[in-house]
């Protein structure tokens, strides 16, 4: 039987270890913060590739295209809010069934990049075991606006996070969408970045507990 119990967020440990969720240790999903830095060249450089103006505000979303990321959500949102600003742009990642249905940049290796030449990220997800990407989104210091359903501990808690109910109407999505858009700061971004690579989402800080588990052990 299990000695110990170990577990990427406190919702997973109560999920797989019911009865003794408690004991668990929880290791966060780490990422290499360093490849989701902030910065202005990539961002204009990456704007110049996709045909965006760098006037443009942009909407991002990376994921898996199928019925659980809720893309049809997404794009009647972004088909209400594109008909009334012409200076708003769109950008879609991902792989999956539902590119039967819609063509769009597919896999992509340059996801870092195309972070930094977005505004916000938008994430209203039906169900989510973590929601990685929106803890890379984060990393790079852009506003991650998720449903009710992506845990709260994808939040880095460096003000980069927020919430919406699904319940909502597109409407009132739309009006926190355009709130954030209309309130972006890039020097305030590039600190939020900076203050990510602190946070226990970087692998470094993981790795580090990581090795200091498994010693302890040893020396027991």
């Amino acid at each position: 039987y299990a000695t110990h119990f170990i577990a990427c967020s406190d919702e997973a440990a109560e999920w797989l270890f019911p009865r003794k969720y408690r004991q668990a240790v929880v290791w966060k999903n780490a990422i290499e913060m360093e490849r989701f830095v902030y910065s202005d060249e990539v961002r204009n450089e990456k704007r110049k590739e996709l045909d965006i103006p760098l006037s443009g505000k942009v909407i991002c979303h990376v994921g898996r295209f199928a019925k659980e990321k809720n893309h049809k959500r997404i794009l009647t949102v972004l088909n209400d809010m594109m008909e009334k600003d012409k200076e708003l742009y769109a950008v879609l990642v991902g792989v999956g069934p539902l590119l039967d249905e819609i063509k769009f940049l597919g896999n992509r290796t340059d996801v870092p990049e195309i972070l930094c030449a977005s505004d916000i990220f938008l994430f209203p997800s039906l169900c989510e075991g973590l929601g990685i990407v929106s803890v890379e989104a984060q990393a790079n210091g852009m506003y991650c606006l998720a449903s009710e359903n992506v845990p709260k501990s994808a939040d880095l808690g460096i003000d980069r996070f927020g919430q919406l109910s699904l319940k909502e109407s597109n409407e009132v999505w739309e009006n926190r969408i355009e709130t954030i858009l209309n309130d972006i700061e890039m020097k305030k971004r590039k600190e939020a970045s900076l203050k990510a690579l602190e946070t226990e989402y970087n692998i470094k800080v993981v790795s580090r507990k990581v090795q200091e588990f498994y010693l302890n052990l040893e020396s027991k």
